[in-house]
């Protein structure tokens, strides 16, 4: 069951309460849109079990049951409805199939609109509404009359002209004639006993029409004792009298009670602005209370006419007024409007209720209320006011705005129309609503949780929550803040959801860079710190406070904490290369620091930043330790210098050595005869030795002198070699293809290195004639030169090929048989190139040397 949204204009009449009844809700809602711009307040329900629970606890003037509710079982549902509401006015609209509009009558209908809902004249049929609605309010209002006579605390009669009593309350018995119940027929003056019935005639005859008599006499309670009475008998129109009775015993108390009421009445009216008024329409007479003629500026005792009254309101509101009173009096309406009066203060608004009483089918008077609104009124012109730059701003407000009840209903909700978006169903769609009907579960439950804690501990309480909205599925961040002032009747809070989803994205991936930055530091063995030069604040990552041996819960980080840590012999380097540092000098430097007795190696750097006068602000560094680095170069220079000093022991005092030896070995030679090889082999083995101490000089040589690479010219190179070869060896062949000025990166060494290599081939082939393939390849797209040289001997054999291209580990138990191909490898590397071994397809061995691609000299370029 739903209610039709919606208000009306202050001044307009209060809207009929109409219960819509059919099968299935959109049909009801067919018939709400028809009647939206009518009024009457349309209540929903989809089936008779709602419509039995709208009944019994909602007031509803009127039912409009939907006609296809009767297509399947006929009368059957609108004898149900008549059944739980004997009284109330039924409009069947829309015939249903097979049912004469008799047959509906008969079966409860109280109308019947023919046409179908679409093309009804809506306007029509809400006043049929609003006209069965006003009668059955009339008719329950005289049943009220009818009820409150009977259960009055007086006595009530209805007497003729003679003092012949007509009717009678139950009351009247009590007081008049307790033990017999015969009042109805009997004279008023045989009960009453201070008066005889001529008497009582007379008076009677002399009150004239709405005026009333009095007459204080005593009745006799059947206890043998007289109580004091006080009946009061005013005439009617038809000459018939009403007469009131009451107990005089307690007279005086209710007088004075009456006049706390006036009193209370005064007060009350006083403190509210407010006031009473009645218009006798018998006697075309207005009367006020103190309140009311205070509100219209007018003094005590001038009730004037009622049309008199209407003067006081200003002009563009008196014919308004009029017709609303004119509609209480010949259609029996209730009076509700809100209007302005001119008073001598100024215009003031007020608000007038009123309903009519009537009197055999016509209404003899008006009564109601009246308020002085007028700081009502300035209040909504301000909300309205204020509602006009809400509005404005959340045009350009780019989060949303959720008022909820304490019960977690959505009562108002703004957005602008960049974040209706982010809203998860429109807006209009979302009012009236509850959390749990309107988002997931668990998010409904997460806000729900936000709402009770603000109203519980009064205080702004934020929550995030994930929604699938339009927008996508965004991250929220609500903050709940509690309403002042009950709103409907209930505590409220209003939500601000604002959208974090880039926020909550930029986190965790700063999350997950801090991540991989601290893994990255903490295997790199580098830890990062910032320092705040002018302000002495420093930030150590947790790598640093690790390198340090500190903890980052025990320890702040300051100068003083550092030098504790620096080795003693190093701080005053440090603390030189830091002042240094601060004046715009580079820092680099490395040091020692002892961690739980340990000594380690660290190496810091850092860059400054400095203000416009040259003063340092903020210093960004890293610390790595470099301990196991410190400790290799140490042992690479320990063995340098026993390299060195092999080297010159090998370089010279062998070489001298193996000088005399060769000498002794001549003179040796020349002392025996031919047959004895001893001599001539202690000679090769002297030349031999004495060839590989060359060889050593050489590496020397090449590993320790510095030279500049620059562009060669490989064709010339090759060319060079082989005539340097060819002095040497007679007995050799090649083939040589190599383009036409093709330059390579290269060094003087380029030349030993190609040197060693052909010779190689050369010396250790054992084919009859030693054959050489020689070819150069520019690869400019690898920005590489290729040198390929193939031979046709027995090929190196393959341990050794791998111990050279390092395929293989080396160990004190391999090696190869010479120093020349360990000088190629040597050379090619140290050339930035690459160097290659494999079998040709006739046995022999394929070298490949790719060399980094030189441009063309400017010299060599064609002019």
């Amino acid at each position: 069951m739903s209610e039709q949204g919606g208000n009306r204009g202050s001044g307009a009449p209060p809207r009929v309460p109409a219960l819509v009844v059919a099968e299935r809700r959109d049909w009801a809602r067919t018939v709400e849109t028809a009647l939206e711009e009518t009024p009457i307040r349309i209540h929903v329900a989809a089936g008779l079990e709602a419509a039995r629970e709208c009944l019994a606890e909602t007031p509803i003037d009127c039912v409009v049951c939907r006609g296809r509710l009767l297509d399947r079982d006929g009368t059957a549902p609108l004898e149900a409805l008549r059944e739980s509401a004997p009284s109330i006015p039924i409009v069947c609209w829309e015939e249903p199939a097979g049912l004469e509009p008799a047959t509906l009558l008969e079966a409860g209908a109280t109308d019947v609109v023919t046409g179908p809902v679409e093309d009804a004249d809506a306007r029509l049929v809400a006043r049929r509404i609003e006209a069965y609605a006003e009668r059955y309010r009339a008719e329950r209002s005289r049943s009220q009359y009818r009820s409150a006579v009977d259960h009055a605390p007086d006595g009530i009669l209805v007497l003729d002209p003679d003092g012949t009593i007509r009717l009678a309350n139950e009351r009247t018995t009590d007081l008049l004639d307790p033990e017999d119940d015969v009042l109805p027929g009997s004279n008023l003056a045989d009960l009453e006993g201070t008066i005889d019935r001529a008497e009582l005639r007379s008076r009677l005859e002399g009150c004239g029409a709405g005026e009333s008599v009095t007459i204080d006499g005593r009745t006799d309670r059947g206890d043998g004792e007289e109580a004091p009475i006080r009946i009061r008998v005013r005439r009617r129109e038809d000459d018939r009298f009403v007469a009131t009775v009451r107990d005089a015993s307690a007279l005086h108390e209710r007088e004075q009670e009456l006049e706390r009421s006036l009193d209370l009445l005064e007060k009350t009216e006083e403190l509210a602005n407010a006031g009473g008024w009645e218009i006798d329409l018998e006697c075309d007479e207005l009367r006020r209370t103190a309140g009311a003629r205070r509100i219209f500026g007018v003094g005590p005792g001038r009730d004037t006419d009622p049309k008199a009254t209407i003067d006081h309101y200003h002009p563009d509101d008196r014919d308004r007024i009029e017709r609303a009173i004119e509609h209480a009096i010949v259609e029996g309406a209730t009076i509700d409007e809100t209007a302005r009066i001119v008073a001598e203060e100024g215009t003031r608004w007020v608000r007038l209720r009123g309903e009519p009483y009537e009197e055999d089918g016509r209404t003899v008077r008006l009564r109601g209320a009246i308020w002085d609104v007028t700081e009502r009124e300035r209040r909504q012109q301000a909300v309205r006011a204020s509602n006009a730059k809400l509005k404005a701003v959340m045009a350009a407000f780019p989060d949303v705005a959720i008022v909820y009840d304490e019960d977690g209903r959505h009562l108002e909700v703004f957005a602008s129309e960049r974040s209706t978006s982010l809203l998860i169903d429109d807006p209009d769609d979302l009012v009236g609503e509850r959390l749990e009907d309107a988002l997931p579960p668990e998010q409904a439950d997460r806000l729900r949780a936000g709402i009770d804690r603000t109203l519980e501990t009064g205080d702004v309480q934020t929550v995030e929550y994930r929604l699938p909205v339009p927008a996508g599925h965004r991250w929220f961040e609500g903050r709940f803040a509690p309403v002042d002032h009950l709103v409907d009747g209930n505590r409220a809070v209003v939500l601000v959801a604002r959208d974090v989803t880039e926020r909550k994205q930029t986190a965790a991936t700063l999350r997950k860079r801090t991540a991989y930055l601290e893994q990255a530091q903490s295997v790199a063995d580098i830890g990062s710190w910032t320092i705040d030069v002018q302000a002495d604040e420093f930030e150590w990552s947790d790598e640093v406070y690790r390198l340090f041996g500190l903890s980052s819960e025990t320890v702040e980080p300051t100068y003083d904490v550092f030098y504790d840590v620096v080795h003693p012999d190093d701080e005053p380097a440090v603390k030189a290369a830091w002042e240094a540092a601060l004046d715009g000098e580079p820092y680099d430097v490395e040091h020692r620091i002892v961690v739980d007795g340990e000594t380690r190696w660290v190496r810091e750097t850092a860059e400054f930043t400095f203000d416009q006068d040259g003063d340092p602000v903020t210093a960004v560094g890293v610390t790595q330790d470099v301990t196991d680095r410190v400790r290799y170069e140490r042992r690479l220079e320990a063995q340098n210098e026993q390299l060195a000093v092999l080297n010159r022991i090998i370089r010279h005092d062998m070489r001298n050595q193996m000088n005399v030896i060769d000498g002794y070995a001549a003179v040796l030679e020349d002392q025996l005869s031919e047959s004895e090889p001893i001599a001539a082999e202690i000679r090769h083995v002297a030349e031999d030795l004495l060839s590989i101490s060359e060889d050593i000089r050489t590496v020397n040589r090449l590993l320790t002198d510095e030279r500049d690479e620059t562009p060669l010219e490989i064709g010339g190179v090759v060319m060079e070699t082989l005539a340097t070869l060819r002095e040497e060896y007679d007995a050799f062949e090649w083939e040589l293809s190599v383009p036409d000025r093709c330059w390579v990166q290269g060094s003087e060494a380029l030349g030993i290195a190609l040197e060693h290599v052909l010779e190689n081939a050369i010396e250790h082939n054992d084919a009859p004639t030693p054959r050489l393939e020689i070819s150069v390849t520019d690869r400019a797209a690898e920005d590489e030169v290729e040198l390929r040289i193939a031979d046709n001997g027995p090929g190196i054999p393959p341990s050794e090929r791998e111990l050279l291209t390092g395929e293989r580990e080396r160990s004190q138990l391999e090696h190869t048989s010479g120093l020349g191909l360990w000088i190629v490898h040597w050379i090619v590397s140290s050339l930035e190139g690459e160097l290659a071994f494999e079998s040709s397809d006739d046995g022999g061995t394929v070298v490949t040397i790719r060399l980094p691609r030189a441009a063309t000299p400017s010299a060599e370029l064609p002019r």
